[in-house]
């Protein structure tokens, strides 16, 4: 069971959701005694994001009372402060519990009270990878595995996401459940997608087959465009 007190955190702003609904953007703080393993996995991905990509802002958001992660990169252009926002405000549509705080900001923890102990645990865990940089990139195919609605509703979003990015890419688990994203801009920046994205993949699945399902924004082959438009 998840344990978690929760005290005031230290304002940085505000933003405003649909329905006019204002959420205070807060570094959380209270210990949290247990952390499970969908927060690892989530956490895992987003520091291995930093490692292998640029230098763009991002920022890690947590509900400790629902157990919902939010994490995100933004242009570098758009400041760490829009980071920060679309942390919580992504955090907030899936848990709308009011409780998001941020827990990580540009690779540092900002959850102020974690108990040293457990907090050294968490990094070391994360902190552990397995070189991906060998494992070749494959196209997804429909025989393979037919994707879950949940994959398909986050390759919606990836796209959408997409426009603002020089480059980007997608992969798919063989899991039907998980999928990772990465968005990149300057230099090399396709090659770096792709290699973050999958290292993403990877990690959220425990380590699954992962398959290559859009780049820079499109479906990568007719069976692609086929799941995202049966019609």
């Amino acid at each position: 069971m998840n344990k978690v007190s929760l005290m005031a955190g230290i304002f940085l702003g505000s933003i405003t959701l649909a329905g006019c609904q204002t959420i205070d953007v807060q570094n959380g703080s209270g210990d949290i005694y247990f952390f499970k393993d969908g927060f690892v996995s989530n956490y895992k991905a987003y520091r291995a994001d930093i490692q292998v990509g640029n230098d763009n802002p991002r920022a890690f958001a947590f509900d400790p009372t629902t157990d919902t992660v939010s994490w995100n990169s933004v242009r570098k252009l758009d400041g760490i402060t829009t980071a920060k926002n679309k942390a919580i405000s992504s955090c907030e549509k899936q848990a709308e519990s009011g409780n998001c705080r941020l827990f990580d900001v540009n690779g540092v923890i900002v959850w102020a009270g974690l108990d040293p102990t457990r907090k050294k645990e968490l990094l070391d865990v994360v902190s552990k990878t397995v070189d991906l940089s060998n494992t070749p990139v494959i196209d997804y195919q429909m025989s393979r595995f037919k994707l879950s609605s949940r994959q398909i509703k986050q390759a919606k979003f990836y796209i959408e996401a997409s426009e603002k990015y020089d480059a980007s890419a997608f992969f798919v688990s063989a899991n039907a459940y998980s999928a990772g994203w990465s968005f990149y801009n300057g230099t090399n920046a396709y090659q770096t997608a792709i290699q973050a994205a999958l290292v993403h993949c990877k990690q959220k699945s425990e380590y699954s087959d992962c398959y290559l399902f859009a780049a820079d924004g499109k479906p990568i082959n007719k069976d692609a465009v086929q799941v995202l438009d049966p019609s």
